[in-house]
């Protein structure tokens, strides 16, 4: 006990002697965190959300995949099991990011000498997910600029919006193939049908 004692005023005289240097470390560090908020611009989050087709979930991926020239044991190795993951992988493609960096020219924006490096700063203010119940897909875009932000989130999704409805629409041509096909199928089958029965009646 006594020991504790002395230990607990060995402290306090330590610290009534380096108080000038506590006081002043602290001081200076307080001084250092408002410079930081003051001096460094503040960053902001433009985030948009996009409803990708839903029906038929894992299919209606793998078949908008399939339109898009990817194999299937590709689309598995990527991770993509859901339309929105779908949309999610050409969020953060070549291609979206190709447009984005033409539309806004994020090359003198980012000040970047070659487009692999705006690619990548494009990346890195990017953000894209998926929510697991839902399925809708968020993405968000960071800058320094709020507006800039805003503007290049919506672009996002227009993109996505462009090629979804391309993909659609081709799906759903292929589809009117199909069935015109199986129409046909039919027709054939049933004029096929009536003639054996008419050869049979003659006899």
């Amino acid at each position: 006990y006594d020991d504790d004692e002395i230990d607990l005023l060995d402290l306090l005289i330590v610290l009534a002697k380096r108080k000038k240097l506590i006081f002043g470390m602290t001081f200076i560090f307080g001084i250092l965190s408002i410079a930081y908020v003051l001096l460094v611009p503040p960053i902001y989050r433009a985030s948009t959300r996009i409803l990708p087709p839903m029906a038929g979930k894992q299919s209606t991926a793998m078949s908008m995949l399939s339109q898009a020239g990817v194999p299937g044991f590709a689309a598995e190795a990527l991770g993509i099991k859901t339309p929105g993951d779908l949309v999610v992988g050409i969020a953060t493609s070549r291609t979206v990011q190709n447009k984005l960096i033409d539309q806004f020219d994020l090359m003198s924006y980012f000040e970047t000498e070659h487009m692999d490096f705006t690619r990548e700063a494009l990346s890195n203010a990017t953000s894209a997910n998926t929510d697991a119940k839902s399925g809708i897909v968020s993405i968000a875009f960071e800058d320094r600029d709020p507006e800039f932000a805003a503007q290049v989130a919506n672009a996002y999704v227009d993109e996505l919006q462009g090629l979804l409805q391309t993909l659609a629409v081709s799906e759903a041509s292929q589809q009117r193939l199909f069935l015109e096909g199986q129409v046909r199928e039919v027709q054939l089958d049933l004029l096929r049908s009536e003639n054996e029965l008419a050869e049979y009646q003659k006899k």
